[in-house]
């Protein structure tokens, strides 16, 4: 459910085996990929599986020195529309998730992609 960065501040990376990067303080743009899907029990004996895939998505945030972060992809209610819109949440310094997403009092910024369908 992270997003995965391509690029950023136009330099190309290769995030590979590495979880964690290092960037400097400062404005921040990140180009990257979504490959996001969840599976429940239904109860019934059947799974359902949600998916959302998308390439080339980009954000742009301020990053302050000395913090950690996280990009997480997520559905999430947006009041000044009104509805539910797939986004990136940016999260500071998590250090648990509470089930599958993480604490809401980390959340700095939601940047949604689109309206909803």
């Amino acid at each position: 459910m992270y997003f995965v960065p391509k690029t950023y501040n136009g330099i190309d990376f290769d995030i590979g085996k590495n979880y964690f990067t290092t960037f400097p303080a400062g404005d921040a743009e990140f180009w990257g990929d979504i490959s996001w899907s969840n599976t429940v029990n239904s109860g019934t004996g059947f799974r359902i599986t949600s998916s959302y895939n998308e390439k080339d998505v980009v954000f742009s945030c301020n990053l302050e020195g000395g913090k950690e972060y996280s990009a997480v992809v997520s559905r999430e209610y947006v009041e000044e529309i009104n509805g539910v819109v797939w986004g990136i949440g940016l999260y500071k310094e998590i250090k648990t998730f509470i089930g599958n997403k993480p604490p809401k009092e980390r959340l700095i910024v939601f940047i949604p992609f689109h309206s909803p369908e």
